[in-house]
């Protein structure tokens, strides 16, 4: 249910009126951006909606508001929903989450408690670019606690573009997080332009991918880590060549102009792939 615009009126609750009835409905894409002089009934009558869905298996919300009184009401709306649904559905759960910029710290750490309340989620997708400046340690600690619930997941999307203040230690808590994940197929990871990233991460990210035995899809982007060179890329692609499972790889390493041609001799070992995307521009 995309809806784009200034003003939000009553064409906005015509969008949701359909929810009230259809308890049927298994996919929610639901994204409202940049809506100015959004109401309290609006935001009611659009969480009643909500709540009426009690088959929901698929769930993107993408919310982004430009008026502080509202934003962190509807945000509660939102959560409120996750929470009732993660206590309610028996089926695993698919959640996209696209954080936005204009929410408060506090109402971040409050999305990322009710997302560790998923208890049979399948797969999980969490956007902080839009957050980038303020994540740190903090955040990555609740983020933390919410994937040792998740013994269940098969799917697991994070991007950290942009979030300069993500550390070596930051880096190595998440991975060991996601080092317990052991039904993981697929893993897509996005750190690029994270600066502080050396060669320490990928060898711990190395590491972790070691220990995860059904893992068919790895996705990893570095672009703009400048302190990266072939030493980190060689250890991880090295480890990444060893899992017999894997079958799709996607690497990024743009801009990492300490890297040389000497990365690509360890690839040579890949035989098992049906897929392989390389994006090296920028390097040597």
């Amino acid at each position: 249910v995309p809806y784009y615009t200034r003003y939000i009126d009553k064409r906005f609750l015509e969008l949701w009126k359909p929810f009230k009835k259809n308890r049927l409905l298994r996919n929610l894409d639901a994204s409202v951006l940049v809506c100015y002089g959004i109401k309290g009934n609006i935001l009611k009558d659009m969480h009643q909606a909500m709540n009426n869905l009690k088959s929901v298996k698929n769930i993107n919300l993408n919310f982004v508001l430009s008026e502080n009184n509202y934003k962190t009401r509807l945000l509660r709306a939102n959560t409120a929903f996750l929470n009732r649904i993660s206590r309610e559905s028996k089926e695993k759960i698919a959640l996209t989450l696209d954080i936005p910029f204009l929410i408060e710290r506090k109402e971040l750490l409050r999305v990322l408690n009710y997302v560790s309340s998923f208890k049979n989620l399948k797969s999980l997708v969490l956007n902080f670019t839009s957050f980038a400046e303020r994540v740190d340690g903090e955040i990555i600690t609740y983020l933390i606690n919410a994937l040792s619930q998740m013994s269940s997941l098969v799917y697991l999307d994070l991007s950290f573009e942009l979030c300069w203040f993500l550390d070596e230690i930051c880096i190595l808590y998440l991975t060991r997080a996601i080092n317990k994940l052991k039904n993981l197929r697929a893993l897509k990871l996005d750190f690029g332009a994270c600066f502080e990233i050396t060669n320490q991460s990928l060898i711990q990210m190395a590491k972790t991918i070691r220990h995860l035995p059904k893992l068919e899809l790895i996705s990893l982007d570095y672009h703009s880590c400048y302190q990266i060179n072939d030493l980190g890329v060689t250890c991880l692609v090295s480890i990444m060549t060893s899992l017999k499972v894997l079958t799709q790889v996607e690497l990024g390493f743009a801009n990492c102009y300490k890297l040389t041609s000497e990365v690509f001799r360890h690839m040579e070992k890949f035989d098992s792939l049906t897929a392989m995307a390389l994006n090296f521009e920028g390097w040597g």
